[in-house]
């Protein structure tokens, strides 16, 4: 199918805007879901295999410059994405109606999948956690057909859009190689290793003090990840206050002059934390705010933040796959360093009103909830790579345990493995990001002092950064502040500093 360029970045542009669209009206409990492929049955050219060789014919083209081909290989690396999502779109619904529709008894009460799921790391009860776990994972077990699906549905894709191998589809799709992510998950994990090992003790006695690390479950360790005892310092009421405030301080605008709107209703069904939809870049920009207390909500909400802030600052004049389909790595990465300011003392202090004591515990336990998370991703990505390679199966199953078990350090539910390992690797993308805010943190601290969460002078670096959208990726970010490649270091080095253990 030849299609101009023009006419199919139109179309781009449209499907963003109707999944966008589709995906605010299910987070801010609107709709209960939406079909993902029925969204693509609407969009048929954005899969079609000739739309893929017709960009590739222009790539291949000696006489195309070399600003055109960054340019064609956005919307190459996004439309095998797309193709991708097609082709698995039937598989991702079954998934949805099995985690919306299957239900199991535990703790006295009946859950469906994605709510026992959601809310095990939030009871109290070790006893009703270890109920819940246990159920759940047996269904996720019987269940997992659903998941295998998908992977079926990524095989069987990997002729019609034009690849070798599964892992070489997924990496065109995700416009970065494994042998690029997977040194760097390896590198996250030595790197945190036994700062983790000893805050993980820590935090485990505060969720149950009569717990040992050698009996500890993945539950107990998400429940510590999320500092459950820190929510009467962590208060709902302060939240709004504080991200306005901070906003003002750095001289950034909180809705960036009408781009962003903020969607906070309370109504059922709503989607705990806060989401980021970008429906045209930069000025249709939604968010999806539900404030409640604790770390997860504070995280979640900074997060979307500094992702909504990068996307409503592109430049209109930038071409739309600059503004939209880049690295999706780099809006990520703000939204990590956003989020980051729960490692700073002084941020809490400030916009908390935390004593110094106070202020400690917060970072020090915001920082293992990060390393808890980066370590998962870490282990995860791994996994994929590994059920790409050999495809899904006990062996796969059995390894997925054995790296999160060491990633985490806790004892872990086999009956997870297929809806946890994602075989389009999106972890490639978070690590990615993970590096480039240690990278940009560091570069901070060194021009604009410790405090730099309060300097305008860091306003001002933000939408210079925001300006150029995503039109270099996370590395070439890199490369521009003097570094060779991405690395784990600096980010690693961090969250053990914080942690302090």
């Amino acid at each position: 199918m030849e299609l101009p360029i023009n006419s199919v970045l139109e179309r781009v542009d449209d499907y963003l805007f109707e999944r966008g669209s589709k995906g605010f009206r299910v987070a801010a409990g609107l709709e209960k879901h939406f079909s993902l492929a029925e969204l693509h049955g609407e969009f048929p050219e954005l899969s079609n295999p000739d739309v893929l060789a017709s960009i590739w014919e222009r790539l291949d083209n000696p006489r195309a410059d070399e600003t055109r081909k960054a340019r064609l290989k956005m919307l190459y690396a996004f439309l095998v994405g797309t193709g991708l999502d097609a082709r698995t779109a039937g598989a991702q619904d079954a998934m949805q109606r099995s985690l919306a529709e299957t239900r199991f008894v535990a703790a006295s009460k009946t859950w469906t999948l994605a709510d026992g799921l959601r809310e095990l790391p939030r009871l109290a009860s070790r006893e009703a956690r270890e109920l819940v776990e246990r159920e759940a994972a047996a269904s996720l077990d019987a269940q997992k057909g659903a998941w295998n699906t998908r992977t079926d549905a990524l095989f069987s894709a990997v002729a019609p859009l034009g690849h070798a191998s599964a892992t070489a589809l997924v990496e065109s799709a995700r416009a970065r190689p494994f042998s690029r992510s997977l040194p760097l998950a390896s590198d996250f994990l030595a790197g945190t290793a036994d700062a983790y090992k000893d805050l993980l003790q820590f935090a485990l006695k505060r969720v149950d003090p009569a717990l040992k690390p050698a009996q500890a479950r993945l539950h107990d360790a998400e429940r510590a990840a999320q500092g459950p005892w820190l929510s009467e310092l962590l208060r709902k009421e302060d939240l709004e206050h504080a991200v306005t405030r901070c906003l003002g301080d750095l001289n950034v605008p909180s809705n960036a002059n009408g781009r962003i709107a903020v969607e906070a209703e309370a109504r059922a069904g709503r989607w705990p934390g806060a989401h980021v939809f970008a429906l045209h870049v930069p000025d249709q920009i939604r968010v999806v705010l539900t404030l409640d207390a604790g770390l997860e909500t504070y995280a979640s909400v900074l997060a979307a933040w500094g992702v909504a802030q990068h996307r409503a600052g592109a430049q209109r004049a930038l071409p739309f796959v600059e503004r939209t389909l880049g690295d999706l790595a780099v809006p990520t990465a703000v939204g990590v360093l956003f989020e980051s300011f729960l490692l700073e003392e002084g941020w809490l202090k400030r916009y908390l009103r935390l004593t110094s004591s106070q202020a400690r515990e917060v970072a020090r336990v915001a920082a293992f909830r990060q390393t808890f998370g980066l370590r998962k991703e870490a282990a995860l990505a791994q996994a994929a790579h590994a059920l790409l390679e050999r495809g899904p199966g006990e062996a796969v199953a059995d390894e997925y345990v054995q790296r999160l078990s060491d990633a985490l350090l806790v004892q872990v539910p086999k009956g997870r493995w297929a809806h946890d390992v994602d075989p389009t690797a999106p972890q490639l993308a978070s690590l990615d990001a993970r590096a480039l805010e240690g990278l940009w943190h560091q570069s901070l601290r060194e021009r604009f002092n410790e405090d730099y969460w309060r300097n305008p002078a860091t306003g001002r670096w933000l939408l210079d950064q925001a300006h150029n959208a995503q039109r270099d990726d996370a590395v070439a970010i890199a490369a521009q502040s003097g570094h060779e490649a991405l690395s784990a270091g600096p980010a690693a080095r961090r969250r053990v500093a914080v942690m302090g253990a």
